[in-house]
């Protein structure tokens, strides 16, 4: 095993490295805020564990407009009455393309390694210890570039939802346009979870999107006019 703090090298130096000699394992990265793991097989990045919440690959699935709510339901019943994996089940059924599963696989990894960089993470490990069965394989160069791009969206959201104990509510002054005003079903799940006043952290936590998808989706919402930030955390003198 192989370990080392993240004050000698950066997490896309070690999987870069990780990436170009060809490497089959686990990276574990730790900190006083939690964990997680990257697994590599042959130097593609093929998984990704975090301990912050996740999007479901149904709910993925869903979003993108390659799975009804009806589907995924029927899918979840069938899933329980056998040991397919939900993916399997639905290519199997003929609902969802293989690259469709693929591309949703890709977009968990993504959440995860966004997740674990927010953990700050402080140490690594490495093990050759085999990986779970591989059902993508992923660039590690086109990943971590999609990464760079989640964080930089994440940071702009930051300067309008600072942190999750910002409260938010329906704006009681309509938003100009809202006659052509479309929802989506994630932003209306938010909305159905409002009362006079709910924090950031609270709609996260019950929206079963995962961290990164409701953040998104409350900030949308707060550029629509629909929700209003109705109190920020107090700061201490």
């Amino acid at each position: 095993m192989i370990r080392g703090t993240f004050d000698e090298f950066s997490l896309p130096d070690i999987v870069g490295l990780l990436s170009r000699t060809g490497k089959t394992g686990a990276l574990e990265l730790s900190g006083p805020d939690g964990s997680g793991r990257i697994y590599f097989s042959e130097g593609a990045i093929c998984g990704a564990r975090c301990t912050r919440g996740h999007e479901p690959l149904g709910r993925k699935l869903v979003r993108a407009d390659v799975l009804t709510e009806t589907q995924l339901q029927a899918a979840l019943a069938r899933q329980g009455q056998g040991r397919l994996r939900l993916g399997e089940s639905l290519v199997r059924d003929g609902a969802v393309a293989h690259p469709e599963i693929e591309a949703a696989l890709e977009e968990q990894i993504q959440d995860s390694i966004v997740g674990l960089l927010g953990l700050k993470p402080t140490e690594f490990s490495w093990t050759s210890q085999i990986p779970e069965e591989v059902t993508v394989a992923v660039d590690a160069d086109r990943l971590l570039t999609a990464v760079e791009t989640n964080l930089r969206e994440l940071e702009d959201i930051r300067t309008r939802i600072p942190t999750d104990d910002v409260n938010v509510g329906l704006n009681p002054v309509p938003p100009e346009g809202l006659r052509g005003l479309n929802i989506s079903p994630e932003e209306w799940r938010v909305m159905a979870m409002l009362g006079a006043r709910r924090s950031v952290g609270d709609l996260v936590r019950y929206s079963g999107s995962g961290d990164i998808h409701a953040l998104r989706t409350i900030d949308a919402l707060l550029k629509s006019g629909l929700l209003e930030v109705t109190e920020r955390p107090r700061t201490a003198p």
